[in-house]
């Protein structure tokens, strides 16, 4: 019995533990709101205490104010304001996540339903300084946790994703690729990424249409 509640102590002493690392995370910012997320599918590296912890950080993501979102567009759509290439854009975002958001829209020179995906202002600078920082301490954070892993090479993998994220042109030619390579195929018209709009997308800035 002493045993049992000793392992009951210890399992919610770990659950607090893991807690405050979500917390600390999200007090940190996106970089390692983003860096949690990951870990939150490492089973190899934590325990499952802190693998189901770590996956509420998708819910935990905070929005970055809206006015920031549209100044962002306006300057990378080369407009004085986003409601003159958009007649209807949400108050607020439908989804925020470690490194943008997104916006549900109206395209003013169609009509078209859109998805507008907005990067996090200034996170380009954020994310390479805090995965300079986390890389420096690499070795002390392993010395430290007693890792087994190559922390500077996961650092380095996880870097590599942050920029690929963050390159919205990559993402809109992956897309355009990606369609015109399955509509060659059977499924063709069934599996499809949602249809990027180019005039309306630019490096720090993605619409899509919307699809339901």
């Amino acid at each position: 019995r002493a045993r049992g509640l000793e392992g009951r102590a210890a399992e919610d002493a770990a659950r607090k533990r893991a807690a405050d690392l979500v917390g600390l995370l999200t007090a940190l910012g996106p970089t390692f709101i983003k860096i949690g997320q990951s870990l939150s599918i490492r089973s190899d590296l934590l325990s499952p205490v802190y693998l189901e912890a770590l996956a509420g950080l998708q819910d935990r993501v905070p929005a970055f104010p809206s006015d920031e979102a549209k100044k962002t567009l306006a300057q990378e759509l080369n407009v004085r304001d986003a409601n003159q290439v958009f007649s209807e854009l949400s108050e607020v975002p439908v989804a925020a996540a470690s490194l943008g958001q997104v916006y549900r829209g109206r395209l003013r020179a169609d009509g078209r339903e859109v998805a507008v995906k907005v990067q996090r202002p200034d996170i380009v600078e954020s994310v390479a300084l805090d995965m300079y920082l986390i890389r420096t301490l690499g070795p002390a954070l392993k010395a430290l946790f007693g890792l087994s892993t190559d922390v500077v090479g996961t650092v380095d993998d996880w870097g590599k994703g942050f920029v690929d994220e963050l390159d919205y042109a990559r993402e809109a030619a992956n897309a355009l690729a990606f369609n015109q390579g399955i509509a060659r195929t059977p499924l063709g018209g069934t599996v499809f990424a949602p249809p990027v709009v180019l005039e309306a997308s630019a490096r720090r800035g993605l619409t899509t249409e919307w699809v339901v």
